[in-house]
């Protein structure tokens, strides 16, 4: 088995998803740019960087040996992913923590409709000890290829290799602090930061979706995402 045959959906390699969420972003990027940029308070040429680092961040929770293997064998049900690939972000060195604090809480969201927000951002801890993907030292159980896979997607390998559920706790206690403990006005200042990124991913993660043909276009909603945008 090679690092291609990594999934990131039953019918779209890992590698290939992350290529292609990329491309949608540098086919938006100046559209969508100089608005994030204003929303987050930073140049432009970080703001593309940190966008950019969020997408290839995004989906790394499934390279755990069992999402992966659930995915290999068709099963619908699949261990959550979303709060390991905020935390992985999150350990990741940066100058502007704003920003950091902004891409990881939109991955920790990514997949709303999946019911699971609260846990992401309350316990991800907890809900990764539930579902087994934590072993008995606290590291993450990742798939034989996973830190060779995110090397490919221009990631720190070793960084992922080394992910604890500490590292998920932390994430969550530093997110509910910065998300929470400010006024009034800049709490609000921080969701419309939190929520320029999560629309970002949002878009970029529905087109290549939809572009592998697993969307098709049935609802309002996902039609303005794939053909427009929204703030797009």
């Amino acid at each position: 088995m090679t690092t291609q045959e990594l999934k990131s959906a039953p019918d779209e390699g890992f590698l290939a998803h992350v290529e292609s969420v990329v491309k949608h972003w540098q086919a938006l990027r100046a559209r969508i740019l100089p608005t994030l940029a204003r929303l987050l308070r930073s140049d432009e040429e970080s703001v593309d960087e940190t966008v950019e680092l969020m997408l290839r961040c995004h989906d790394v929770g499934k390279l755990t040996a069992l999402w992966q293997a659930r995915v290999s064998n068709g099963q619908s049900s699949l261990p959550p992913h979303a709060a390991i690939g905020a935390a992985f972000l999150f350990t990741l060195p940066t100058p502007d923590e704003q920003m950091r604090n902004a891409a990881a809480f939109a991955i920790a969201i990514h997949h709303t409709d999946t019911g699971l927000v609260a846990a992401n951002i309350e316990s991800p801890d907890a809900l990764a000890i539930a579902r087994g993907l934590v072993d008995e030292t606290g590291a993450l159980r990742w798939h034989d290829l996973a830190r060779d896979c995110a090397q490919n997607a221009g990631l720190d390998g070793e960084r992922l290799a080394g992910l604890t559920v500490d590292d998920l706790r932390r994430m969550a206690r530093e997110l509910r602090k910065w998300f929470r403990g400010a006024s009034l006005v800049e709490q609000h200042v921080r969701r419309l930061q939190a929520g320029g990124m999560h629309h970002v991913l949002k878009i970029c993660d529905v087109r290549a979706a939809a572009e592998r043909g697993e969307l098709k276009y049935e609802a309002q909603f996902v039609t303005r995402l794939c053909e427009g945008g929204l703030i797009a």
